[in-house]
């Protein structure tokens, strides 16, 4: 069976919503990700497990560059409502919603560390 552009999009925001609780490190996120969205095929699993590793990827080097360009201290308001970043990342990474966007964004500012 096809999936739909609106699948693809389901997919990739499972894959989004494992990444955003850490679990990124985690070895076994592919097969995490099939048993919480199941029904697609493998090729299917490894490209939306690789763009949202792109995007987190992305958002995490997006933040570091603004820890590293601004005071100590300094806050970021989320959601990017000013988008701030949201267009570099979307311009990179397409295909995500705004929510996907500021997830990968919470999750860069989670994880760096000053």
């Amino acid at each position: 069976m096809k999936k739909t552009e609106a699948d693809e999009k389901l997919l990739l925001q499972g894959a989004v919503e494992l990444f955003s609780e850490k679990s990124r490190l985690d070895k076994n996120l592919l097969p995490k990700l099939k048993e919480k969205i199941p029904g697609y095929s493998d090729p299917q699993y490894v490209s939306a497990y690789t763009r949202v590793e792109a995007l987190f990827d992305k958002a995490c080097k997006l933040v570091f560059q603004w820890t590293t360009e601004n005071p100590p201290g300094a806050e970021f308001e989320l959601p990017d409502k000013e988008r701030v970043f949201v267009d570099e990342l979307a311009k990179d990474c397409d295909g995500f919603s705004e929510d996907d966007y500021n997830a990968a964004l919470a999750y860069g500012f989670e994880m760096t560390i000053f």
